[in-house]
C-alpha cells in the first residue's frame, strides 16, 4: 500500500487542527512563568472586564508593573502598555477539548462509514453501488 503524501496529508490536516485552537482567559501569570505568548489582555474594570484581544502579537514586554503588547489590534499597528495591577487576567492560544473531540469524532465516523461502504458494497441493504463488486 502507497504512504500518502506529507504535503497532501499537511495540507488536509492543518486546517482541521487550526480549527481546535481557542483563546482563554487565564491568571496574570506570576513573574518566572511570563511569556511573550499572549493573544491579549482581560482589564479589571468592574463586574464585566473589558477583553482587549490582539488580531496578531508581535512582541510582548513584561516589567514588575506593567505589559507592553506590540501587535495589530482593528488592523492598525499599535503598542498599548498595561499596569499588572489593572488587570484581571491575559488571553493565550490553547487546544479547546470540545472542538478538539469533535473533529476526532467526525474523522472517526467518516472512516468507520467509508470502511463499511468498502468492505460491503452496499449503501442500503441489498443494493450494491454502482462498479463496486
Amino acid at each position: 500500500m502507497r504512504r500518502p503524501n506529507r504535503a497532501l496529508a499537511l495540507a488536509v490536516g492543518v486546517p482541521f487542527m487550526a480549527g481546535c485552537f481557542s483563546t482563554f482567559q487565564v491568571p496574570v501569570p506570576e513573574p518566572p512563568e511570563r511569556s511573550s505568548r499572549i493573544q491579549g489582555v482581560v482589564r479589571d474594570d468592574g463586574a464585566d472586564g473589558a477583553r482587549i484581544e490582539f488580531d496578531a502579537v508581535d512582541q510582548v514586554a513584561w516589567s514588575d508593573s506593567e505589559v507592553v503588547v506590540v501587535g495589530i489590534l482593528e488592523d492598525e499597528a499599535v503598542t498599548r502598555s498595561f499596569p499588572i495591577s489593572s488587570l484581571s487576567g491575559v488571553l493565550v492560544r490553547q487546544i479547546d477539548p470540545a472542538k478538539t473531540s469533535v473533529v476526532i469524532a467526525g474523522l472517526f465516523i467518516g472512516a468507520i462509514a467509508t470502511i463499511s461502504l468498502l468492505l460491503t458494497g452496499q449503501a442500503r441493504d441489498g443494493v450494491p453501488l454502482p462498479g463496486v463488486r
